[in-house]
């Protein structure tokens, strides 16, 4: 999200609100204990949720590597000669080890398992987004030369 200098104003009006004018209240307001408590309190509650949100970040990369090896071990792991192979043309080819690294660098592994030509992109074993491989495939041929913006 980009801040234009027009929209500066109000939001700096949004924060004093909700953050600063709350914020020398309860300074103003409070006595050293109940600042210290709250503190206190804060920090614990921050602390719980850091805590639980490194928790699930953690289960969900052993669930994704699990999976990721289960993948590798019923497909097997795909060289790009391989995967090159597959195509015709020798310009088919080349796209082929182009866009290899790319669906390569995509995977939560960055290993490939074997693909064959009838298997999707958005199923298994890749489990590609739509969206996220136009955006990589568009980047690619931006900077390989053959797409041209207008």
């Amino acid at each position: 999200m980009r801040v234009e200098k027009e929209n500066l104003f109000p939001l700096s009006v949004i924060l004093l609100f909700m953050l600063v004018i709350p914020f020398a209240m309860w300074i103003g307001f409070a006595t050293r204990k109940q600042i210290v408590q709250d503190l206190s309190t804060f920090a614990k509650v921050a602390t719980l949720i850091i805590l639980g949100f490194a928790l699930l970040v953690a289960c969900s990369i052993l669930w994704s590597q699990r999976r990721g090896r289960r993948i590798l071990a019923e497909r097997g792991e795909q060289v790009v000669s391989n995967f090159s192979r597959q195509f015709a043309g020798e310009s088919q080819q080349r796209a082929a080890f182009l866009i290899f690294d790319v669906f390569k660098s995509m995977t939560a592994s960055k290993r490939m398992p074997r693909l064959d030509r009838n298997d999707r992109l958005d199923g298994p074993p890749l489990f590609l987004a739509s969206e996220d491989l136009a955006e990589h495939l568009e980047e690619l041929l931006a900077t390989s030369g053959y797409l041209c913006r207008a």
